[in-house]
Formats: structure tokens, C-alpha cells, sequence
């Protein structure tokens, strides 16, 4: 069987060690968008890499999907239906709560890596701040082109990329002042596909 389209994200809250007051993160399972109406876990300590647990959402599909904080949950974009994102418990296979508001493909996913904020951002040119308990929007920018977007590893900032132009950097207290920074990029035909902070230190 051919697979059309596999989006992977590495979950890193299943295990946790504490060592003073850092937590250390340990990835141990992986959740990938299937064959755009299923998603899976596969517990990567395992030599055979076979599924976990296989979910199936043939109502809404899976495209961009990413883990939360919540032990077995992950938030998943929508092939079908409507352009919705849905926050799923994988212990069961049932909906938490919808975050309706993009009316075009959702292409970029991001979890806050301190709390349960979480962006978004979409072929409808716009990029929208969540929190996982609430259903309700709690921020939204308009920007020119397809964004992809990333918290910083402390959480405080975010980066948005909007097509292959730039890449703008804003402080999530006070994002609606605008970028504190900007970075022109090289002109290319082809977008952004996803933005990541790479910790140097």
C-alpha cells in the first residue's frame, strides 16, 4: 500500500525526569498524520517500528498534527469537513474541543513548549495564537502571504516566516505592537515550509 502523505512530530512528555528544577524531556513515542484520514503512535524504544495505536477520523482526515502537554492528547489539522483544528485524546479517540476560525488549509502547527498556548497559521494569510481551554481565538494577525511559524525554546517569543520574504520575530506579551525584529530572505519561488529555534547554548 502506497502512502500518500505522513506528517511526523516527536512527542517529548511521556517520560520526564526531574533533576533540580529542569525537566528533562525524553521522547519516546511519535505521532504521525496517516493517509490523510489517520493518525498513529509508535513507541520509538521498540527495535521494530510498528505502531502503537492506530486512530482513525475518516469524518475530518488528519493533516499537520503535533502532541500537547496532556499525556496521550495531540492537537490535528483537517483534510475534510472544514478547515477546524481538533484537540483529540488518543487514550480514547475522542474530541476534546475544535478551535474554529481558518476558513482556508491549515498549514503550520506549533505548542507553546511552556504552556497550553499553541499557533497556527493558514493559506487564509492569517496566524492565530489558541489556548487549549478555550474554543475562542486569543490572538490573530493578518499578514501578506502563507506563514509558518515557532515558539522560542523559553516560550516568550515567536518567530513568523510569511512565504520566502521574511521572518519576523515578536514578543508573545505584546505581539499586537508589532515585530521587534525583522529578516529579509533571499527571494525563491518556493515558501517557507516550517520555522525551528535551535538552542546554541
Amino acid at each position: 500500500m502506497r502512502e500518500r502523505r505522513s506528517e511526523t512530530e516527536t512527542a517529548t512528555m511521556d517520560t520526564v525526569k526531574m533533576e533540580g528544577k529542569k525537566k528533562q524531556h525524553i521522547a519516546d513515542i511519535i505521532v504521525q498524520g496517516l493517509y490523510e484520514n489517520q493518525c498513529q503512535s509508535i513507541d520509538v524504544f521498540t527495535l521494530v517500528c510498528k505502531p502503537k495505536k492506530t486512530l482513525n477520523s475518516k469524518k475530518y482526515g488528519v493533516d499537520l498534527i503535533c502532541y500537547t502537554h496532556a499525556v496521550n492528547t495531540a492537537l490535528h489539522s483537517s483534510t475534510k469537513v472544514d478547515d477546524t483544528i481538533r484537540y483529540l485524546s488518543l487514550h480514547d479517540n475522542k474530541y476534546i474541543r475544535y478551535f474554529p476560525g481558518h476558513t482556508k488549509k491549515v498549514v503550520a502547527l506549533n505548542m507553546s513548549p511552556i504552556n497550553d498556548s499553541f499557533l497556527s497559521g493558514s493559506l487564509d494569510k492569517t496566524l492565530r495564537l489558541w489556548d487549549l481551554r478555550s474554543q475562542n481565538c486569543q490572538g490573530l494577525m493578518h499578514l501578506s502571504g502563507r506563514p509558518v511559524a515557532a515558539f522560542d525554546p523559553e516560550g516568550l517569543i515567536f518567530a513568523a516566516g510569511i512565504n520566502s520574504e521574511c521572518v519576523k520575530l515578536y514578543d508573545l506579551r505584546s505581539f499586537d505592537r508589532g515585530p521587534f525584529a525583522t529578516f529579509k530572505l533571499a527571494q525563491d519561488k518556493d515558501h517557507l515550509r516550517f520555522l525551528h529555534f535551535k538552542n546554541v547554548f
